[in-house]
């Protein structure tokens, strides 16, 4: 395995994972072959995805029952904090995100540093399934509308958290809330007045990988429902409407 490239001790990345013993081993050496520190996560996985990555020099903690991606993410963030991670990066275990762009993420961080950044999955997401195309779409018109912000790939799980804001969040991340979840934490750095940009990447997308745990009625009908109820508390925010058209803040 070949050394970090990135040697930034303040930066580590959170793997939440699930049954992901087709991709697991590779997807987190490629993460250490930029970002020295990583956490997986396993969520009580059922199959072989502990054992094949037992001997990469990472963190991993196992959730002793099955718990969800929302509540895999919390622990993860907050054993991040307690190494003293100053960045928090998260990615998915499942193949869909290049590692190859976490340099640009961190370099975007050093311009940036209060900002929660998103690596948007904005080149080539034709490739995506249709119906989670729209969902996405949909997604992002209601989120930047209640954040008022334009934000790009709102559903995108591969972001940088400052810690000075992981280390305030306390939201609810039980399985109910679901893939709802990560929108919630969009809303909440939005009503902190954090800034939210994102680096466009390419949409990697594969019908030999898993099947998406994303189902987009189900899901974006949690997404709806949490945006509904922010809105009517903020009197449906006529303003924020039009944020979906506003320019976009995107870092090169």
């Amino acid at each position: 395995m070949q050394p970090a490239m990135e040697t930034n001790q303040d930066v580590i990345v959170v793997i939440p994972a699930y049954n992901e013993i087709a991709t697991i081993r590779v997807v987190v050496i490629s993460v250490l072959a930029h970002v020295g520190r990583v956490i997986v996560v396993d969520d009580c996985s059922t199959d072989d995805t502990a054992s094949a990555i037992a001997d990469l020099p990472i963190i991993q903690l196992r959730n002793e029952q099955n718990l969800g991606k929302a509540a895999s993410l919390m622990r993860g963030f907050a054993e991040a904090l307690r190494l003293g991670a100053k960045q928090v990066i998260s990615f998915d275990a499942d193949g869909q995100h290049d590692a190859n762009d976490l340099p640009r993420l961190l370099r975007a961080a050093v311009t940036k540093p209060e900002e929660l950044i998103i690596a948007a999955r904005l080149i080539g997401c034709e490739k995506a399934p249709r119906s989670r195309l729209y969902a996405n779409r949909i997604a992002d018109f209601f989120i930047s509308w209640v954040c008022n912000q334009r934000i790009f790939d709102t559903q995108s799980g591969f972001r940088l958290y400052p810690a000075a804001f992981l280390a305030h969040l306390d939201i609810p991340h039980d399985k109910e809330h679901g893939f709802a979840f990560e929108s919630q934490v969009l809303i909440t750095a939005a009503q902190a007045k954090i800034s939210i940009s994102a680096i466009p990447i390419v949409s990697h997308y594969s019908y030999q990988q898993r099947p998406s745990y994303f189902r987009p009625q189900r899901d974006l009908s949690c997404i709806v429902k949490l945006v509904a109820w922010q809105l009517i508390k903020a009197k449906f925010n006529i303003k924020g409407f039009w944020c979906y058209w506003r320019a976009p803040k995107l870092v090169k």
